[in-house]
This record gives C-alpha cells, sequence and structure tokens, in this order.
C-alpha cells in the first residue's frame, strides 16, 4: 500500500462515517488522519485534525489522546502532551 492509498482509505472511511454517523467510526478516521499528518511531519495538523471531528467517544479517548501527545511532543509543547498523557491515564 503506497501513502496514497493510505489516505484514500481514510477519506472513503470518512465519507462512509459521516453517512452513518457513527462517533466510534468518526472519532477513528480522525486518528487515520491524524497519524497520515504525524508522519508527513505535519504535527500542528496532527493535532488541530480532531477539532473537526465529534469529541472522542470512551473507546478511542485515550488512543486519539495518544495520537495527540505524540505530535504535542514532537511540536515542542510539552505542556499539551502531558495533558493529553494524563487523559489516557484517567481513560
Amino acid at each position: 500500500m503506497s501513502p496514497a492509498d493510505g489516505v484514500g482509505l481514510a477519506v472513503l472511511a470518512g465519507q462512509y462515517a459521516e453517512q452513518m454517523q457513527d462517533a466510534v467510526l468518526l472519532a477513528s478516521v480522525a486518528g487515520m488522519h491524524s497519524g497520515i499528518a504525524y508522519y508527513r511531519r505535519r504535527y500542528d495538523v496532527a493535532v488541530a485534525v480532531f477539532e473537526e471531528y465529534p469529541p472522542d467517544p470512551p473507546y478511542l479517548q485515550a488512543r486519539n489522546a495518544a495520537y495527540r501527545a505524540r505530535a504535542y511532543g514532537r511540536s515542542g509543547n510539552a505542556p499539551a502532551a502531558r495533558a493529553e498523557l494524563a487523559l489516557m491515564h484517567r481513560c
């Protein structure tokens, strides 16, 4: 699978999640887009993508907090990274 395939899969998954209005699918798609941005070294986008989606359901709160924590860490925002790590531990 090429990087372009991953983006295409994320877009297709997002379309399906929007149609279904399923909170778990929407949060999973947010995580997919965050991961793509992170590995493209677009750490600000890796965090901001979550603002475009509803709040994480309990099932995905820790995982998506981990995604945000790593992006905050790479961007040098240690307080935000620590806050996300604390959220992970509360979940």
